[in-house]
């Protein structure tokens, strides 16, 4: 995590792997078949430091209240841990769905974000359960890449305020998300 850190996801490989944990070129291959299988591993690692960082949002009794700090903890992770945010987005689904330890933390935060939406609509309909989490995951997505491009994808102090326009973009997304649940 520290060499992708430090030269980004490009520049990583087992033998930069090797030569800053002072073994041989091969050790590292005892433990990785190959890059991708590092990546994987390393889009894991991303994939559970989100998982605990919306695990450890302050929990809200009011549902739209809960969403929203959802997506709070998701923005407050980009904006604090920039290189393990992309590493988020390094693998496409495909690809990490050869990983099954690295799928438990996707499918956590997803599922997760649905029962948020579950509690926040009242509908328990799985297609629109499935839609709207897609649509609020991705708007986040949304917002946290144009908070990074603000910065120039530098990370933040972690008291910095979020733009008020990020702000106003999330109380819309759990508007538009209750706005669209079918009547049950």
């Amino acid at each position: 995590m520290r060499l992708i850190g430090e030269g980004g996801v490009d520049r990583l490989s087992l033998r930069d792997v090797a030569r800053r944990l002072s073994v041989s070129h091969q050790a590292p291959y005892k433990h990785f078949t190959n890059r991708e299988h590092l990546l994987a591993a390393a889009s894991g690692r991303a994939y559970e430091a989100l998982a605990t960082s919306i695990r450890n949002r302050p929990r809200k009794a009011e549902p739209a209240e809960d969403l929203y700090e959802i997506g709070q903890s998701y923005l407050q992770f980009a904006r604090l841990q920039p290189e393990t945010y992309r590493l988020l987005f390094v693998m496409s689904q495909t690809e990490l769905e050869r990983y099954p330890d690295v799928q438990l933390n996707v499918e956590w935060a997803r599922e997760e974000l649905k029962a948020a939406i579950a509690a926040l609509t009242c509908c328990k309909d799985a297609a629109y359960l499935d839609s709207a989490s897609h649509f609020a995951w991705s708007s986040i997505h949304g917002i946290a890449s144009l908070e990074s491009h603000r910065r120039g994808g530098h990370s933040v102090d972690p008291g910095d305020r979020f733009s008020l326009e990020s702000m106003q973009a999330l109380e819309y997304i759990c508007s538009a998300i209750v706005n669209l649940a079918p009547a049950e």
